[in-house]
């Protein structure tokens, strides 16, 4: 299994190419970024999914652009259908932010599993940071992506629209029951692990 992060976008946002043998998923596409499509197409890649942890601005503004590009399906949860549209969507042009709108092929939900190559991974409901958050876990490999939910020593802040602090402590505490040796891929800043973070909550 390749992790391979792009920090792409106004807001830093970790953009996750995750492949094996060939055939991979997209994370959190910030922006249309050239130096993530090149590297896609050098090295011959098959896209099956774009991913969303949630419908913020910064981590879906790529999205259109590459499904298009990429000929793939878009993913994401029906409760942030909202922040794709209106005025959420429009509130990401002041932060320098293109996003077209876009159409999720599959709405996600809590426990669905998918397939990649040899690699096998489910979907985890996080709401707190928004109200459709998910964090995406492969379980063989003990490798999570949290989104905004989890980040290293912090969380994702709850003022922003669908944004619930009761429901992101509830979050956490689901995460933190993985296995210690999970390693953390947040939606900005570095990488952590499950044992790192419990001694904070």
């Amino acid at each position: 299994m390749v992790v391979k992060k792009f920090v792409i976008g106004p807001i830093e946002t970790n953009c996750y190419l995750v492949y094996d043998k060939k055939v991979g998923v997209l994370i959190d596409p910030a922006v249309f970024d050239k130096q993530v499509l090149e590297f896609i197409k050098s090295n011959q890649l098959k896209i099956e999914y774009i991913l969303l942890t949630h419908g913020h601005f910064d981590h879906v503004s790529g999205a259109a652009d590459f499904a298009k590009e990429l000929e793939t399906k878009i993913c994401l949860h029906p409760d942030d259908l909202s922040l794709t549209k209106g005025l959420a969507k429009s509130f990401g042009k002041m932060w320098g932010y293109d996003s077209k709108s876009f159409k999720p092929d599959i709405l996600l939900k809590d426990g669905q599993q998918f397939k990649i190559g040899d690699l096998d991974f489910k979907v985890i409901h996080t709401p707190g940071h928004s109200q459709g958050g998910v964090s995406l876990y492969f379980e063989k490999q003990e490798i999570l992506f949290s989104g905004d939910t989890l980040f290293a020593g912090s969380y994702g802040r709850t003022d922003l629209p669908g944004g619930d602090e009761e429901k992101i402590f509830a979050s956490i505490k689901k995460l933190l029951k993985l296995p210690p040796e999970t390693k953390v891929y947040p939606g900005h800043g570095e990488e952590t692990t499950v044992h790192e973070e419990i001694r904070y909550y």
